[in-house]
């Protein structure tokens, strides 16, 4: 499931991610991110995620496409989790994107905010 937070403003957004992301609900996210993308030109992302989220397959693939489609759109994102594979993954986009990619943990979710 993905949850706008309240801090989103302009060209930065902020979600949480918990639980099961269905390709519905992914769908409804990348119209409003590419909306954004129209509007701004570029758009920079906070995702956290206090667990590994579960997603369907559909969703994974749609991300990547969403990912390389966009990644000159995409200025920045932080990706907040404790997770050892949260910021394995962090690490993994930042080499195959193009925009910075940065993990943070939890506790420094302000500073991520600030980052992006």
């Amino acid at each position: 499931m993905y949850k706008k937070l309240n801090a989103s403003h302009g060209n930065v957004f902020g979600y949480e991610i918990t639980g099961r992301v269905t390709e519905e609900e992914y769908q409804a996210l990348r119209v409003e991110l590419h909306q954004a993308i129209v509007e701004y030109g570029g758009i920079r992302l906070l995702i956290s995620m206090p667990e590994l989220p579960a997603t369907e397959w559909g969703v994974v693939d749609e991300d990547l496409r969403f990912a390389l489609e966009h990644m000159d759109d995409i200025e920045r994102c932080a990706i907040v989790g404790d997770s050892s594979l949260v910021e394995w993954i962090t690490k993994v986009s930042g080499a195959l994107i193009s925009p910075q990619v940065k993990h943070f943990e939890p506790a420094a979710i302000d500073a991520a905010w600030r980052w992006i």
